[in-house]
């Protein structure tokens, strides 16, 4: 997710691009339930949307400062 955050500079990108994940974190959790010995849990689906929020919290803070050029050259 943050490979792509480099291209995509308004929050209204950042934000489609945040549902995406959210729904396509959420398609692969709800898939793991017809593999065997895997289970779907809805806290793990709860806890990928909470990551992918918390990264979007800390965007604006990365841009401040000069951590996010560092990480843009790794």
């Amino acid at each position: 997710m943050m490979m792509l955050d480099f291209s995509w500079n308004s929050s209204k990108q950042l934000l489609i691009k945040s549902v995406i994940i959210i729904i396509y974190s959420s398609l692969i959790e709800y898939a793991q339930g017809y593999i065997p010995g895997r289970d779907t849990s809805l806290a793990d689906i709860v806890a990928n949307g909470l990551g992918v929020m918390l990264f979007v919290a800390f965007v604006p803070i990365l841009k401040r400062i000069n951590a996010y050029q560092i990480l843009k050259l790794i």
